[in-house]
Parts: C-alpha cells; sequence; structure tokens
C-alpha cells in the first residue's frame, strides 16, 4: 500500500460482479496518473470482499479504502457512503464510477487537464462513455438541460447540466458544501440529481457550469445499450420502475415550468409506447408509471451532508 496520499480518491460501488470490478480496478492500475480507490461493497456473496482483502498486496502503488457493508444500500446509498466516507479524507478531488467502468490510461490525467485549463471553476467534470461496441453508452449520455441530452461528442469541453456517475470527478470542497446523493432514491436518478446540484445556482450558491470532457474517455460494460425503458424488461423487473418516474420529479420539479413540461409530455410518450411496443403486462406498466409520478409529488427527501 503507498503511504502518499494523491490528488485524487475513486469512489466505486460494486455488488456481486467481481468479473468487473477486478478489471474496473485493473484499468486503474495502469493509468498514466494513479489514484486511490474507495470501494463499497454492498454486501456482496459472490466473492468480493475475500477479493478486496487482497487488494493491497497486489497494487502496492495504491492506497485503498475498503467499506465491506452488512447490506446491501443499492446504487444511491452506496454513492452516498462513499462520498461521505471520501469527503472526510484529505483530497482535492472525488471521482465516481460504477464497478462496470472501465478506464483508459489517460481518461484521469485528461479530466486534470481540464481542471487545470478551468482552473478548477467547475461543478463537475464527466468522461465520454462509450459502449462495449465502442458506440456512445445511451445510459450515460450527459444532459445540457432538463429535456436536451448532448450530441457533441468530438469538441474539447461542453457545457452540460446534468451527468451520470459513470465516470465524474468533483471537488472534495463542493462535496461538503451540497451534501450527499438522496440514498432514499434507491436506483435511478440520484446521479442526475445530486449533479444538478452542483451546477444549479438557485440550489448552491457557489454553483459552476459541469463540463463533459470528451478527450476523456471510459468504457460502460453495462448489460445493455438501449437505456432503461420500462417498455422492454421483464415482468420482475417492473416493480423498481416506480423509482425512477417518482425520483425524477424531485429532481426535474424545481426546474420550474421546463421541469413540469418535460415530465408530462415523457410520461404520456412513454404510455403510448407502452400501449405500441410492451409485449405483456402493459396495464401493469402504465399502474408503475402513474404510481411513481404522483407519489413523486408527495415526496420530499431530506439533505444530508457529510457527518
Amino acid at each position: 500500500m503507498s503511504n502518499e496520499i494523491k490528488k485524487t480518491v475513486a469512489v466505486i460501488v460494486t455488488y456481486n460482479r467481481i468479473g468487473l470490478l477486478k478489471e474496473c480496478i485493473e484499468a486503474l492500475a495502469k493509468s498514466d496518473e494513479l489514484v486511490d480507490v474507495l470501494i463499497v461493497n454492498n454486501a456482496s456473496s459472490d466473492g468480493t470482499k475475500e477479493y478486496l482483502d487482497t487488494v493491497d498486496e497486489l497494487y502496492n502503488d495504491i492506497k485503498f479504502y475498503i467499506y465491506n457493508m452488512n447490506e446491501n444500500l443499492n446504487g444511491a446509498g452506496g454513492y452516498n457512503y462513499g462520498l461521505n466516507e471520501a469527503a472526510k479524507l484529505n483530497y482535492k478531488y472525488i471521482w465516481l464510477m460504477d464497478d462496470d467502468c472501465i478506464v483508459n490510461r489517460n481518461s484521469y490525467s485528461e479530466l486534470l487537464k481540464v481542471a487545470d485549463e478551468l482552473n478548477d471553476n467547475f461543478g463537475f467534470l464527466s468522461s465520454k462513455v462509450l459502449w462495449k461496441d465502442g458506440s456512445i453508452c445511451k445510459t450515460n449520455v450527459q444532459r445540457k438541460s432538463v429535456a436536451r441530452k448532448i450530441r457533441d461528442f468530438s469538441s474539447h469541453i461542453v457545457n452540460v447540466d446534468f451527468a451520470s456517475f459513470v465516470s465524474c470527478i468533483v471537488k472534495t470542497e463542493d462535496v461538503l458544501n451540497v451534501g450527499l446523493p438522496i440514498k432514499e432514491f434507491i436506483i435511478w436518478t440520484d446521479d442526475l440529481e445530486w449533479t444538478r446540484r452542483l451546477t444549479y445556482k438557485k440550489v448552491y450558491e457557489e454553483a459552476k457550469p459541469g463540463y463533459l470532457c470528451n478527450d476523456s474517455v471510459v468504457t460502460h460494460k453495462c448489460a445493455n445499450n438501449f437505456g432503461v425503458t420500462i417498455v422492454k424488461d421483464t415482468k420482475e423487473r417492473l416493480p423498481r420502475y416506480k423509482y425512477i418516474y417518482r425520483n425524477d420529479v424531485v429532481c426535474f420539479r424545481r426546474e420550474g415550468i421546463r421541469g413540469h413540461i418535460y415530465m408530462v409530455v415523457r410520461n404520456l410518450y412513454h404510455i403510448v409506447r407502452i400501449l405500441l411496443f410492451a409485449p405483456y403486462d402493459k396495464l401493469d406498466r402504465i399502474n408503475v408509471l402513474l404510481k411513481g409520478y404522483f407519489e413523486g409529488y408527495k415526496y420530499y427527501p431530506d439533505i444530508e451532508y457529510v457527518k
């Protein structure tokens, strides 16, 4: 284990994906500039804990902070916990990523170049995210505004308001000020809601623009590249979609009329697609969507701060 503290600590949340986690860490260890690594293990049962017991010996140049949870905190809870712990360490930046995010050798160094160019005048810096076949990963496309996703994947940097947690660098001082991701979100939208806090003046007085950094490229080895869709998913996974429609209300209602119009139009579009293309359980899918949407307007979760 290295005793030298680096400029950045990477925060990885993992659950029962030991193969991908190994690949993720191996890629980080091959970076041009190394980062230290904090891992939140969400009570994995596939040998992840035993593997993490060996990483200090496997990678002597990286300092590891390992947190083995007694229960699965889910994605949102894992990032809440990981950011809370990372923010208390003496690092300038925190680099968020999933356990299936595979970085290139220069992914981190290119983010640092942009941070230097901007004199740290940013809310967050986000990498260009590719899928396994080299195409843009649809799940992780950054947003310029509520309804406008980025299409410019060639410019050096692109101003954005929202980003996913797949290769996103933030300043520790901002984490201390804006608070932690909402763990009650369980899954979905926790990243959009949290990154928007960093860029929205109505939420954070010191808000600064977020940026997509196209020279920093990572691969997201998620299962598919058609994104999150209630239309195609299996019957047993339908109940979880309540969270995306509920959480989106919390995220977008503070954008004012634009946010409300976006959600109404988007939800109507999803209902039409369910009626036209869902293979079965069409009414169940619509019921989940509407239940989550209307529940969102009664849902006001508290923001936790680093403690």
